[in-house]
């Protein structure tokens, strides 16, 4: 079934996508502090799953599927973007997270995490990252920002994590799930299970934690993670929180810090879903 980007209003708008449309309760809607109401933005997608908001209003909306679109800050219609980058939709792969570069009135960047795949063993993937520039409704001059060695595609369809948010003083912040592989979230020499940090080209900052490190990747800004799946800025402090899937009831919520391991497979509070712990 198609799936529906819904705007539920309070003063302001927000947006968030649901995957039971047809049993979702339109009417009016109270909570301790708040009235809403539920109403259709933009519907007929696959599996939206990321989004950012252009300086003009208007939405990117990835698709799992492959496809990003740009809907009208009104939601009357939808234009798909054209050059975006081959992916593997498939588990929880495909195009993924999509973010706007904070000088986007400067510099027309698009930021694009998807599930890259080798060109002669397609089963195998890994998280990508790739910058572009929106112009005419089409995604040009490629660059890429963050590929991981061939070595470490995996035929793994899970734990891609990818989300890419901009802090304050304009880094690149992105998330990549253990990949299945949860040991490797403790390991410093493998991108598994990390949040990484990169200036916007793609080039490793001087001051990230473990850029000193022989042993250590100098992308990481912090490990231990198991599928992080959501970033963002608070907008008072300007710290980064981070949600994740755990386990079966293992899922957290983590304000993130530089260097700091936050434990996974090591310390859970949740259960695998075998059972086991």
């Amino acid at each position: 079934m198609p799936y529906k980007i819904v705007g539920i209003t309070f003063i302001i708008s927000s947006i968030f996508f649901n995957n039971n449309m047809q049993d979702w309760d339109y009417s009016i809607q109270k909570t301790e502090k708040e009235t809403f109401k539920v109403e259709t933005f933009s519907d007929g997608f696959d599996v939206p799953w990321g989004m950012a908001f252009l300086p003009d209003g208007n939405l990117l909306v990835s698709d799992r599927s492959g496809d990003l679109w740009k809907i009208k800050k009104n939601g009357s219609s939808k234009i798909q973007i054209g050059g975006t980058p081959k992916v593997r939709s498939k588990g929880q792969g495909g195009l993924l997270d999509v973010e706007v570069h904070p000088k986007f009135n400067e510099n027309s960047l698009v930021y694009l995490s998807f599930s890259d795949f080798l060109i002669d063993q397609k089963n195998k993937t890994y998280t990508s990252i790739i910058s572009g520039i929106l112009k005419n409704n089409n995604l040009l001059k490629q660059k890429i920002i963050y590929k991981a060695p061939d070595s470490l595609y995996s035929t793994e369809e899970h734990h891609y994590g990818t989300r890419i948010i901009f802090d304050n003083y304009g880094y690149l912040f992105f998330a990549i799930g253990d990949r299945g592989n949860r040991e490797k979230a403790q390991l410093l020499n493998y991108p598994n299970g990390k949040i990484h940090r990169l200036h916007d080209d793609g080039t490793i900052p001087h001051d990230n934690p473990f850029v000193n490190n022989e042993m250590a990747l100098p992308s990481i800004w912090s490990f231990g993670h198991r599928n992080p799946q959501g970033l963002v800025i608070h907008p008072r402090t300007g710290e980064i929180w981070e949600s994740e899937h755990g386990p079966m009831g293992g899922d957290e919520l983590n304000i993130i810090s530089s260097g700091n391991n936050y434990g996974w497979p090591v310390i859970t509070y949740g259960k695998n879903y075998n059972g086991t712990i």
